[in-house]
């Protein structure tokens, strides 16, 4: 369809051939238009709402102001100045700077200053159908005793930390927590550890869970200070300013993270076993990824502070079931793959229940017949101890 000749503003591609500018594509379609067929040149109004609340989440909120100015300069000179005056309404409405009837839902949340990440939103919602269907069992928590408690904390807070590469001999490891003091040579990981120990080794603590999504941010918060306050690059106790990734996967835009964990509490909320909330809630804050370091070890504790404040065992994920672990958040992640995840955690809840003694030495050898200090995809996690 013949237009207006090409401006300076438009992208060039080869030759004499251009690509509309962002402004000039936003007003185009904002163009009155004909349907033949149900079929039209433009996009619907809610297409073009979602295209505003991308372009905010690629170019943050400036993006969406230059964009404003550009499209004013290049209404006139398309004679769309119609077109521009909705797109300025639009825009208004995204920024909540002006009122405007929006028709998404994605676009109403980053009119409240909560824009959030539809497609994680559509992960959870499946995770969620698929824990609220399931009956989960009770599994008691033997270690019932103050010492026997801290125990299996010990093993938890080193298996934690081993599995994100902050790894230490267990006699290292040991040392680090019966003297409370962090080696010399590697002072920063050895307080990760300890830290990690000092949430994980408090019954108070570790039965605090979020009735608001309000106690989620702070328990998010403080307890990732907790961990990394020794670790100042890593901005403890902050949600993340920059993007970051694992590999191929890409975690929630920084600018997504409130509003996708808010997005997300009411369906945590709505569980009721503990299970089935602890399942959820390590997922969502894996998902999510809502801090610069420190991500695996927030989400495992918030996991198990679901448990251990319903009386349930707390979970281990030993160095010989990390790759099983990864592997099934992976797929749940990029495929979907609810009920690899969910088996997944059962079977190591099954087995971190028989982990229970006053004495670590005995928790220790325990551990050791399983298999679970071992690294390697030669060995397997031993159920039968």
């Amino acid at each position: 369809m013949e237009g207006h000749k090409a401006l300076p503003t438009d992208n060039k591609i080869t030759g004499n051939l251009y690509a509309s500018s962002n402004a000039r594509k936003f007003l185009e379609n904002l163009q009155p238009t004909r349907s033949i067929d149900n079929e039209t040149k433009n996009l619907r109004l809610d297409e073009i709402e979602q295209k505003l609340v991308d372009f905010y989440i690629n170019k943050e909120i400036n993006g969406l102001n230059e964009l404003r100015d550009e499209a004013k300069i290049t209404s006139k000179k398309l004679k769309l100045k119609k077109e521009f005056e909705k797109l300025d309404k639009m825009i208004g409405s995204l920024l909540s700077t002006k009122k405007s009837k929006l028709k998404t839902p994605e676009a109403i949340a980053l009119s409240f200053g909560e824009p959030y990440d539809p497609r994680r939103i559509d992960l959870f919602n499946k995770l969620y159908l698929s824990l609220k269907k399931k009956n989960f069992p009770n599994r008691k928590d033997l270690n019932e005793s103050e010492n026997s408690y801290k125990n299996f904390a010990f093993f938890e807070a080193y298996f934690s930390n081993f599995i994100e590469g902050t790894e230490f001999t267990l006699n290292e490891a040991i040392k680090i927590i019966d003297t409370h003091t962090p080696l010399p040579a590697r002072n920063q990981d050895s307080h990760d550890v300890l830290g990690t120990y000092d949430i994980v080794s408090r019954k108070d603590l570790m039965r605090q869970t979020p009735d608001t999504y309000s106690d989620l941010i702070d328990l998010l918060q403080q307890r990732h200070y907790k961990i990394l306050k020794n670790r100042p690059e890593k901005n403890p106790g902050e949600f993340k300013k920059i993007n970051n990734q694992a590999g191929n996967t890409i975690f929630v835009d920084h600018k997504l993270v409130r509003g996708t964990l808010k997005k997300s509490f009411d369906l945590y909320k709505s569980l009721e076993d503990p299970f089935a909330r602890a399942a959820f809630m390590m997922f969502l804050i894996s998902e999510v990824h809502p801090f610069d370091d420190g991500n695996g070890r927030i989400a495992r504790i918030m996991m198990n502070a679901e448990l251990s404040k319903a009386g349930e065992s707390k979970i281990l994920i030993p160095n010989v079931y990390r790759i099983d672990y990864l592997i099934n958040l992976k797929n749940l992640s990029n495929n979907a793959n609810k009920e690899g995840y969910i088996q997944m955690l059962e079977r190591i809840h099954k087995f971190s229940q028989s982990i229970h003694s006053d004495s670590r030495e005995e928790m220790r050898q325990l551990l050791e017949k399983s298999n679970a200090f071992k690294v390697g995809e030669e060995y397997v996690l031993k159920d039968n101890i």
